[in-house]
């Protein structure tokens, strides 16, 4: 029987801590498909420039002339990746920014 008090006793002094409201369980999870959505993204982009190489390197290796031409289309794959994981980055913060500001004003 004291047991069950203690227990009741600890979870009602931390209830408001475990309980959260509708708008941050939406913020929370708005932000978390916000993330995801971008890290697809960003898998789609690393795949697309994946095979992209690999097709310049096979002709890459069929001769140094092929080799030189491939060297644009090579920085524009580099170039797309760093704007992908550039932007995954951007997401990744701003949906984390905005949950932690819409948690701290439904909290107040």
């Amino acid at each position: 029987m004291q047991a069950v008090g203690f227990s009741n006793d600890q979870l009602h002094q931390y209830l408001p801590e475990l309980v959260q409201v509708p708008p941050q369980v939406m913020a929370t999870q708005t932000a978390g498909h916000a993330v995801q959505d971008a890290a697809n993204y960003m898998n789609a982009i690393m795949q697309i420039a994946l095979a992209a190489q690999t097709v310049i390197a096979k002709k890459a290796a069929e001769g140094p002339l092929q080799a030189a031409e491939e060297v644009p289309a090579l920085l524009a794959i580099q170039d797309m990746v760093t704007a992908a994981v550039t932007a995954y980055g951007t997401v990744s913060k701003t949906a984390g920014d905005s949950a932690k500001t819409i948690d701290q004003d439904t909290a107040s």
